[in-house]
């Protein structure tokens, strides 16, 4: 068995431009992949999770990349060291192969469907993925509100920073990286080249909530800095010319987005070195009770105090209201839509003929271990 924890991450999000797919970021050169297709139901992330177990008992190196529209399936894994993945290439982020056959393998879980049993059910199956697609819809349309908000809470707060100032603290996290790297005698990193980023999500909302793996990624750290983030819009700068400065010393670099914005960063780790910086903030906060001993953390402040006017005071808690409202409707939306589709799934089940599935995933096992 392993006894590194494997990471969790998400490759596609529920975001303020829709749905977001950094799915292309999975794998950068790899030797296979095996691309799903089939309709909801039809063992795709139960087929995932069996691999994903029966490698790491093998103890290989899985990880795995769960599905911001239903947090308890997965869309992925990975086995870094035999470079080698297995995706659900599925709406709403369709993977087509680019290499048939040479890298890529279609495998339609949908082949033996009881096409006479989805047939009868026709009708309500179209009805399903209208409701469906009405209520991704209008929560894409508050996490777009939402971010508008956000927004406005960054231009309460003003940009207070001189660019000297925000130069040295640049200066400052990738000098402590830097300092305090160690090469990781195991390190489980993506296959990605040296100077080569990584972009995924850390967090996502998702119809269970909002989900951060953020501890679990980094809890093979050795040294993190945790930058206090209220909203400041100093720390866009701050993260982007440190990945800038990051990337000309051609290090392995994987970037995790935002779940809201995908525009804005939430954190920059080197896997090679177990070291990375990140908000710290109610959203993406590293909980004191999960952090690991072996971990060396450093705090970083950009404003020690935050003093408003009267009126911008009153003006951000509206914001932060509202923005909240946002969000709590957004989520309820996705659970909603999950509900439905649950009957959706129902219907796919009995349709299904899961002896195939098995068999599929005995041929996955010997794939995938070769």
């Amino acid at each position: 068995m392993n006894t590194k924890i494997i990471p969790y991450y998400f490759a596609g999000g529920n975001t303020s431009q829709g749905f977001y797919s950094l799915f292309d970021y999975i794998l950068e050169n790899p030797d296979r992949i095996y691309i799903f297709k089939g309709g909801p139901g039809t063992g795709k992330s139960t087929l995932m999770k069996n691999l994903a177990k029966k490698f790491t008992e093998r103890a290989y190196a899985v990880e795995q990349i769960y599905c911001a529209s239903d947090s308890n399936s997965l869309d992925g894994i990975m086995l870094p060291k035999k470079n080698k993945a297995v995706i659900d290439g599925t709406f709403p982020h369709v993977i087509d192969p680019r290499s048939p056959g040479a890298v890529e393998e279609i495998i339609d879980l949908g082949k033996n469907l009881n096409k006479s049993n989805l047939k009868i059910n026709k009708k309500t199956i179209k009805s399903i993925q209208n409701q469906v697609k009405k209520l991704f819809s209008v929560s894409y349309n508050y996490l777009k509100q939402a971010n508008t908000t956000r927004s406005r809470l960054k231009t309460i707060y003003g940009f207070k920073l001189s660019n000297k100032f925000l130069h040295e603290l640049e200066s400052f996290i990738v000098s402590s990286l830097n300092s305090h790297r160690n090469k990781l005698s195991d390190p489980y990193v993506h296959n990605n080249l040296p100077g080569k980023s990584r972009y995924l999500f850390a967090s996502a909302l998702t119809p269970q909530g909002y989900i951060n793996f953020l501890p679990n990624i980094l809890a093979n750290a050795s040294h993190l800095i945790a930058v206090n983030d209220d909203y400041y819009p100093e720390t866009d700068l701050l993260f982007k010319n440190v990945l800038k400065e990051l990337q000309k010393q051609n290090h392995r670099i994987t970037v995790f987005l935002c779940g809201l914005n995908p525009e804005q960063i939430d954190c920059i780790y080197l896997p090679d070195y177990g070291v990375g910086c990140f908000r710290s903030n109610q959203y993406h906060k590293f909980p004191e009770n999960e952090q690991n001993n072996n971990i060396n953390f450093e705090t970083l402040n950009l404003r020690n105090s935050v003093d408003l006017p009267s009126y911008l005071s009153a003006e951000r808690q509206y914001s932060l209201n509202q923005y909240q409202q946002l969000i709590d409707k957004a989520l309820e939306k996705l659970e909603e839509m999950i509900e439905i589709r649950q009957d959706l799934e129902s219907i796919y089940i009995n349709a299904q003929n899961f002896d195939y599935v098995n068999e599929i995933e005995d041929y996955l096992l010997t794939e995938l271990n070769q």
